[in-house]
């Protein structure tokens, strides 16, 4: 009988221990995650491609090798500041599968306008703004920020 309590009390002990060092992971995702997206609108204002900034350059800069200027809204920009907006919704998910997506279209867009800049013959490391490696930094920052949510412990068994 007292084998028995021993042995229940060591678990409860191991489960608690075990939770204490999970305790800043929440703190962890919420301050990754907003310093993500502060980076991801951070890169929307900066130099992207040559001379041309985030927020004037075309939507189209992600399939074209010429995509010109736009306005605003019609500006590649947007996805950051779409990703960047994303990223903070995600936060309130247990998950955190929201910011990871955000994470991702903010990595994947920095892949496809390195796609159309080494199309154009372009010198990769060179011609890449800081816009775009901000972009790049902050999806990497927002996926390793949602994936520090701590999965459930086990529940302990009671007989």
């Amino acid at each position: 009988m007292s084998e028995t309590i021993r042995t229940q009390d060591r678990a409860a002990r191991t489960r608690v221990a075990a939770g204490r060092s999970f305790a800043a992971l929440p703190a962890l995702r919420v301050v990754a995650t907003f310093v993500g997206a502060a980076i991801l609108l951070l890169a929307v204002f900066q130099t992207w491609i040559h001379t041309m900034n985030g927020d004037s350059l075309a939507f189209a800069a992600y399939w074209k090798i010429d995509p010109g200027s736009a306005g605003f809204w019609r500006a590649a920009a947007v996805v950051p500041l779409g990703c960047a907006i994303l990223a903070i919704l995600g936060l309130t998910t247990l998950g955190g599968w929201i910011t990871r997506l955000a994470g991702a279209v903010a990595i994947v867009a920095f892949m496809l306008v390195l796609v159309q800049l080494a199309r154009t013959d372009a010198t990769v490391p060179d011609d890449i703004g800081a816009g775009l490696w901000l972009m790049l930094a902050g999806g990497v920052i927002l996926l390793i920020g949602s994936v520090s949510v701590p999965a459930m412990p086990p529940a302990a068994k009671t007989a």
